[in-house]
C-alpha cells in the first residue's frame, strides 16, 4: 500500500479543499494513511453518491478498511453487502444499519495515537489532548487517535460487526493498543459483536468513561470463527456503563484474556448470560473494581478461571464452573467488596474466596431454595435475603456479621456455624416480615420485632413471645409512654397491665420475658424492638391451667420461643388435655382465627391454646420450620367453610368454620371443635349445643341442615357476609331472620345492618331451600330503616318507592335504579310511614318507625 508523507498530505488536503475563512481545516497531524468519509445523505453504504470524502488520497469511491467513516446528523446508512472501515463515528440523530451484513472495523496501528488503556478513559489526557466522546470532532488540532468507535446515534441491524486486531504487513498493522468504545446512543443491533485476533495484539475493546451505550448485541470479546480458546489472550478494559439489553450475551475475553472493570464502570447484563470466556477455553481472568449486574442470567467460568473482585457482583441467576479449578475472590485486596447470587453457586465444585480479612458482604438473594457455598477462609459479612430458604450443610466461620433480612430464613441441618471473635448475629424485621434461623446451638443473636403503631383502640394489637433466654421487659415497655402490654391470666379471663393503676410498673409483672409465654401489647407509633440474647434451640415445656368457673376457662397464652416459624400440631405435640386447634390473633382483622394441625406460628408471635384440664404442654424444637410468613397460614383444605363478616367502617372482620369430619360428634370435639374468642371485630360464631364455636366440625352435611349463626354487632353500623372458603359443588343458604330474606352466598356478598340489641341469634345457614321459597317475588325486594338511613335490598331492576304516612298521604316517590345495596337518608318527623316498593316481579310494603 502507498505512504504518502504529511507535507504532501497537507498539499492535497489544500488542493482539495482551499481555505476559507467560514470553512473549517482539518488539523495538520493527521496519520499519514487514513482516509476520512462523511455520509452527505441517506443511502447504501456501497454507493459513492452516499459519501463526502474529506481525505481521498486515491479516489476510493466507498469507504474501505484505512477508512475513518463519519455518519452525520439526520442520515441512515445501510449496508447492502459486508463492509470494511478503520473506525467509526455515528453522529447523534445518524443511524448506521447493518442490515443482515457484516461490518469488518480494523483500528490500525498508525493511527492510534495515544490510545492505551487507561488515558483514553473520556477525560483529557494532560493539557494537549482532546477526550473521546459525544463532542470529538475531527476538526480538532488537539486529537491524539484515530482508532474508536462512537456510537451517539443508532446502531441498527441484524448483521455482525468484526473487530479486527490482525496483521496483515508492515505498513499496516493494526492497533496493539486496541480500540476505544465512547458514545451515549444505541446498539440496537442483534447480531453479535466478535473480536479477531491471532496473537499479535495485546489490547482489545477500551469502553471509555464517556461510555454510555445500551447494546442489544451478543457482546462477545472472542474470535467469531469458533475456536477453542476463543482467539488469543486480549486485555479489555472498561471505564463508562454498559448495558445489554434484550436477550443479549457477553464473553469478556479468550483464553489467557483479562478483562478489567474499572472504579466508577458498570456493565449490567438485563436478560443474558455473562461469561469469562468460552466455556471451551482454559484460563480467562476478571479483575472487577466496579459493577457487574447480571439481572437475569449467570455467571459461567471456564476451565481454570479466575475472578478477583473489590468492587459489586449482582448475579440474579448461577455461578457456574466447567470443572473445579477456578475461584471467585470477593474482596482480595481492601474493603467494601460485595457479592451477591440468587441461585447457585459453583454446584459442580471450585472454590470461593470470601476473604474474611477484609470486610465485604456475600449476599444470598434468591426467591426460591438456596445452599451456602462455603469459601475457603470464612465469610465477612454473610446476608441471607430469601425467602425461600437458604440452606447450610457445611462448616463455616462467620468473622464480622450475620444477617438475615426481613421474612429471610437460614436453616443450619447438618453444617455448622462458628462465629470470630466479635461477630454480630441479627434477625431484621419490618413490616413485611421477620428474618428467622434455625440450628441446633445456641448463639447470641440480635432479633428485631416490628411493631405496627395505631391510635385507633381496636387495632395495633400484637402478641409478642421472646425468641432469647433472657431479655428485660423494660426495654419493650415504659409505664406512661401511652404504649400498652399485658399478658392473660386464664384463673381469672383477665388481661394485666404493666402498668399499675396511677401509673408506674404493676408489682405483679414479671421482669423478663418469660420463655414460651405470649404478651399482648400495642404501641402508638411504629417501631423496631429488639430481642436481645442467646437464641432458644431446646424444647420449652409449659404448665396450663383450667379454671372451670372462669369465663374463658381453659385458654392459655403461649408463645413461640424460637428464631424461626412452628408448625402447630404437626405430629411432635402431646396433646393431654389440650385441643387440637390453637388460636392466633390476626392483627388486621382486629379478631382470632383458628390455627389447625401443620399450621405455622410465625417467630415472636404468642398463641392461644385451650385446656380441657390443668395439665402440661412441651413446644418441640423439632417443629421448627423455614417459613417467610409473618403471620399463620393454613393448609388448603375441601372439607369447611367460611363465613366472613366485615366492618367496613371499623376495617374489622370476624371469620366462622363450617367443618365435616365423619369421626366428629355433633357436640363439642377437643380433637375437632374450637370454641370462639372474641375480640374488636363483631362477634360472629356458629351454635351447636349452646356452645359458640369458631371452628366446628360435624360428621356430615345433609339437605335439611340448618346451622344457626351468632352474630352481634361492634361499634359499626353497616356489615358485608361473604363466603371466602367453600366445598367444591355446595351451594350456600343464609335466612337472616331479622329481615325475613334468605340469599344464596356463593356468588354474592350480604350486605345487612345491626343495632345495639338486636337478637344475637339473627342468621341461619343452609344446604337445602327447607322452609324458603328461594324464587319467591317477596324474596326479591326488602326494606328496612335504621339510625336515619333507609335500606332498600333490591335483586331486580328499577324500583318504584312511595313512602306513606299514617293517614295513607304519599309523603315521598322516586325510581331506584340501583341493583344490591341502596340507601336513603330520610328526614322525616318522628312517627309511622309505610315504604311501599314494586318492582317488575314483586311488590312489598314496609312499616319503619322513625324515633
Amino acid at each position: 500500500m502507498k505512504t504518502f508523507t504529511q507535507l504532501s498530505l497537507i498539499l492535497c488536503l489544500f488542493l482539495l479543499y482551499p481555505f476559507s475563512g467560514k470553512s473549517q481545516t482539518l488539523p495538520g497531524n493527521l496519520p499519514s494513511l487514513l482516509r476520512i468519509a462523511q455520509s452527505n445523505g441517506s443511502g447504501s453504504w456501497d454507493n459513492a453518491a452516499t459519501w463526502t470524502w474529506l481525505v481521498n488520497p486515491n479516489n476510493l469511491a466507498v469507504p474501505n478498511d484505512s477508512t475513518f467513516v463519519i455518519i452525520n446528523p439526520g442520515h441512515t446508512v445501510t449496508l447492502a453487502s459486508n463492509a470494511r472501515c478503520e473506525a467509526l463515528q455515528i453522529k447523534a440523530g445518524g443511524t448506521l444499519d447493518n442490515s443482515t451484513f457484516e461490518l469488518l472495523i480494523r483500528p490500525m496501528e498508525w493511527a492510534a495515537g495515544i490510545s492505551w488503556a487507561g488515558l483514553d478513559d473520556g477525560v483529557t489526557y494532560g493539557t494537549n489532548f482532546a477526550p473521546i466522546n459525544d463532542a470529538w470532532d475531527i476538526y480538532n488540532a488537539d486529537n491524539a487517535t484515530w482508532c474508536f468507535f462512537i456510537i451517539s446515534g443508532t446502531h441498527a441491524g441484524s448483521g455482525n460487526t468484526v473487530f479486527s486486531f490482525i496483521d496483515v504487513d508492515n505498513n499496516n498493522q493494526s492497533s496493539t493498543n486496541g480500540l476505544s468504545i465512547a458514545g451515549t446512543g444505541t446498539i440496537s443491533n442483534t447480531g453479535s459483536f466478535y473480536v479477531r485476533d491471532y496473537g499479535s495484539g495485546t489490547n482489545s475493546f477500551k469502553f471509555n468513561s464517556a461510555c454510555n451505550l445500551h447494546i442489544a448485541s451478543n457482546l462477545y470479546l472472542i474470535t467469531d470463527d469458533g475456536a477453542l480458546n476463543g482467539g488469543a489472550g486480549l486485555t479489555s478494559y472498561n471505564f463508562g456503563t454498559v448495558h445489554l439489553t434484550g436477550a443479549a450475551n457477553m464473553t469478556l475475553g479468550a483464553a489467557g484474556g483479562t478483562f478489567n472493570n474499572n472504579t466508577g464502570a458498570s456493565i449490567v447484563i438485563d436478560n443474558g448470560d455473562l461469561n469469562l470466556g468460552p466455556l471451551t477455553a482454559i484460563g480467562a481472568i476478571v479483575i472487577n473494581m466496579g459493577t457487574f449486574n447480571v439481572a437475569n442470567g449467570n455467571l459461567n467460568f471456564p476451565i481454570g478461571s479466575y475472578f478477583q473482585s473489590d468492587g459489586t457482583v449482582y448475579v440474579n441467576g448461577n455461578i457456574t464452573a466447567a470443572d473445579n479449578t477456578s475461584a471467585f475472590i470477593n474482596g482480595g485486596s481492601m474493603d467494601g467488596a460485595e457479592l451477591s447470587v440468587a441461585g447457585s453457586f459453583f454446584p459442580a465444585g471450585s472454590d470461593l474466596y470470601s476473604s474474611s480479612g477484609f470486610v465485604n458482604r456475600v449476599i444470598y438473594n434468591g426467591t426460591s431454595a438456596q445452599t451456602i457455598k462455603a469459601p475457603l477462609d470464612g465469610f465477612s459479612k454473610l446476608i441471607i435475603n430469601n425467602p425461600a430458604g437458604v440452606t447450610l450443610a457445611d462448616a463455616i466461620t462467620v468473622n464480622d456479621s450475620l444477617i438475615v433480612k426481613p421474612g429471610a430464613t437460614l436453616n443450619v441441618t447438618t453444617g455448622t456455624l462458628t462465629l470470630g471473635t466479635s461477630p454480630t448475629v441479627t434477625l431484621q424485621s419490618n413490616a413485611s416480615g421477620t428474618g428467622s434461623l434455625i440450628y441446633g446451638t445456641s448463639l447470641p443473636a440480635k432479633v428485631e420485632r416490628y411493631i405496627a403503631g395505631s391510635v385507633v383502640a381496636t387495632h395495633g394489637w400484637h402478641f409478642l413471645s421472646s425468641p432469647v433466654d433472657v431479655q428485660a421487659i423494660s426495654a419493650f415497655h415504659t409505664p406512661g409512654s401511652g404504649n400498652d402490654f399485658y399478658k392473660w391470666d386464664e384463673t381469672t379471663s383477665t388481661w394485666i397491665n404493666r402498668t399499675a393503676t396511677g401509673g408506674g410498673i404493676n408489682l405483679a409483672f414479671e421482669t423478663n420475658f418469660e420463655v414460651g409465654k405470649g404478651y399482648l401489647a400495642a404501641n402508638i407509633a411504629n417501631s423496631t424492638q429488639t430481642f436481645n440474647g442467646n437464641l432458644n434451640v431446646a424444647d420449652v415445656a409449659k404448665n396450663l391451667t383450667y379454671t372451670g368457673a372462669a369465663t374463658y376457662a381453659g385458654w392459655n397464652l403461649l408463645g413461640n420461643p424460637f428464631s424461626s416459624a412452628l408448625t402447630w400440631n404437626d405430629g411432635g405435640w402431646t396433646l393431654t388435655n389440650v385441643d387440637a386447634n390453637c388460636q392466633i390473633w390476626n392483627e388486621s382483622s382486629a379478631s382470632y382465627t383458628v390455627l389447625g394441625a401443620s399450621g405455622i406460628i410465625p417467630n415472636g408471635n404468642g398463641f392461644m391454646v385451650h385446656a380441657t384440664a390443668p395439665t402440661s404442654l412441651t413446644i418441640p424444637a423439632a417443629s421448627r420450620v423455614v417459613n417467610s410468613t409473618n403471620w399463620y397460614k393454613n393448609a388448603e383444605q375441601n372439607d369447611r367453610i367460611v363465613l366472613t363478616v366485615n366492618d367496613t367502617e371499623g376495617q374489622t372482620s370476624q371469620s366462622t368454620i363450617i367443618r365435616f369430619d365423619g369421626n366428629a360428634s355433633a357436640g363439642f370435639d377437643s380433637q375437632f371443635d374450637s370454641y370462639f374468642l372474641a375480640g374488636y371485630a363483631p362477634m360472629f360464631y356458629s351454635q351447636t349445643q349452646l356452645e359458640n364455636y369458631a371452628l366446628n366440625t360435624l360428621p356430615a352435611i345433609t339437605e335439611n341442615m340448618s346451622i344457626p349463626l351468632g352474630f352481634v354487632k361492634n361499634d359499626g353500623s353497616l356489615f358485608t357476609m361473604e363466603l371466602t372458603e367453600n366445598i367444591t359443588g355446595q351451594t350456600i343458604y343464609l335466612t337472616d331472620t331479622k329481615t325475613n330474606q334468605t340469599v344464596t352466598l356463593n356468588d354474592n356478598s350480604y350486605t345487612f345492618t345491626a343495632e345495639d340489641g338486636d337478637n344475637a341469634d339473627r342468621f341461619v345457614l343452609h344446604f337445602g331451600v327447607v322452609g324458603v321459597n328461594e324464587k319467591s317475588d317477596e324474596a326479591n325486594i326488602h326494606a328496612w330503616y335504621v339510625n336515619g338511613q333507609l335500606y332498600i335490598q333490591n335483586t331486580d331492576q328499577a324500583v318504584q318507592m312511595n313512602i306513606f304516612d299514617v293517614h295513607g298521604r304519599n309523603l315521598q316517590s322516586s325510581i331506584i335504579n340501583t341493583t344490591g345495596m341502596y340507601s336513603k337518608a330520610l328526614n322525616l318527623p318522628a312517627g309511622v310511614y309505610m315504604v311501599r316498593l314494586q318492582n317488575s316481579g314483586s311488590v312489598n310494603t314496609v312499616k319503619i318507625i322513625v324515633r
